[in-house]
């Protein structure tokens, strides 16, 4: 049976991230989410959050999350109904870091789910990405938290 998209766990998995993390960019935070369910899928046979991920030009996106993190940073809609979401993270002014305002709820992650999303972190934290900017055409390369753009 395929499970549906839940709110608070969603919540529950990109606050446990971003707090794990630190400052994390939305691209950082959706690759570690993604390496994490594909793990959790592996071992466990189901996914974490249930979102339907999207392939984009900088790899798979997660795609109601992605919808709600364009509503905070106000390039998209706000829906009610993820206003507790919407409520727990900050993106800065640059549009890509974001910065949670809450701790997670852990009785929404099983013990599976946060060893994937552990170990996602752990394999995945100290990689550099390089990846095309998600608002115009300049390349963003990202080491050890450090930005530098190229145009």
């Amino acid at each position: 049976m395929i499970e549906k998209f839940d709110i608070e766990t969603a919540k529950a998995a990109m606050l446990y991230i971003s707090n794990k993390l630190g400052k994390a960019d939305l691209i950082r935070l959706f690759k570690i989410l993604y390496f994490a369910e594909r793990n959790h899928l592996a071992k466990w046979g189901d996914l974490i959050v249930n979102d339907t991920y999207i392939a984009m030009k900088n790899g798979p996106v997660p795609s109601i999350i992605y919808n709600m993190f364009k509503g905070i940073r106000d390039d998209g809609f706000r829906e009610k109904r993820y206003e507790s979401f919407s409520n727990a993270f900050k993106i800065e002014d640059d549009g890509y870091n974001v910065i949670p305002l809450e701790f997670p709820n852990m009785d929404y992650l099983s013990k599976a789910s946060v060893e994937a999303i552990d170990e996602a972190i752990l394999e995945n934290k100290g990689k550099s990405f390089v990846f095309e900017s998600l608002k115009g055409m300049s390349k963003i390369i990202e080491i050890e938290g450090g930005r530098i753009e190229v145009k």
